[in-house]
């Protein structure tokens, strides 16, 4: 489209390691993603790049399993999955976890289900229906984003919160290991899964 840019990189077209053209379009804040490719253009372990090779690497094939990859964490994510009603981790997840619920019904009337036990629970189909459409709403750079978010954190839920800006990435992190957490203050610390964590 005439929105669309082509990147070019020591005048020639910049290119995926596939041999895809780097094109920007429909992007916001246009000019700081030229300048951050720019910057890192010559880093060979540049996660930046890395994600922006995979985005323009995406074709139909790749987004359909890249959508499915998506749409299986509906049915257990983390967010939905507490403990026992009353139980003092039950009340911390209720307290920290219930305000991303809530944005992801505010925006988008994903009403999603409470599970209490280690059974999966399957969500409702227009829950299911509505998380399909914002996913084929995005474009190639959100659906990477997204992608990884959801794979990281294994939640929809907080991916959602993350990509609209209503939590950081660092409060997603805290978020998505509060059991974790909430057993190292009453158990003591694990300090080999400390050192899984740091490497992740």
């Amino acid at each position: 489209s005439n929105r669309d840019l082509l990147i070019f990189k020591n005048n020639m077209p910049y290119t995926t390691y596939k041999g895809n053209n780097i094109i920007i379009s429909e992007v916001k804040r246009k000019k700081e993603l030229i300048e951050k490719i720019n910057e890192e253009s010559n880093d060979n372990k540049s996660k930046f790049i890395e994600l922006l090779f995979f985005s323009n690497d995406i074709d139909k094939e790749k987004r359909k399993l890249i959508t499915t990859k998506i749409l299986n964490y509906i049915d257990t994510d983390l967010i939905c999955y507490r403990k026992d009603i009353g139980t003092e981790l039950e009340k911390k997840q209720k307290q920290k976890w219930d305000p991303y619920l809530n944005f992801c019904l505010k925006k988008h009337s994903l009403d999603f289900s409470i599970n209490y036990t280690v059974i999966p629970k399957i969500q409702k189909k227009n829950t299911h229906d509505r998380i399909l459409r914002i996913v084929n709403k995005m474009d190639k750079y959100h659906i990477t984003a997204f992608y990884f978010l959801v794979e990281m954190t294994s939640s929809i839920i907080l991916s959602l919160n993350i990509l609209y800006n209503k939590i950081s990435i660092k409060e997603a992190w805290i978020a998505c290991n509060l059991e974790y957490e909430y057993n190292q203050i009453k158990w003591g610390k694990d300090k080999e899964f400390n050192e899984e964590l740091l490497i992740k």
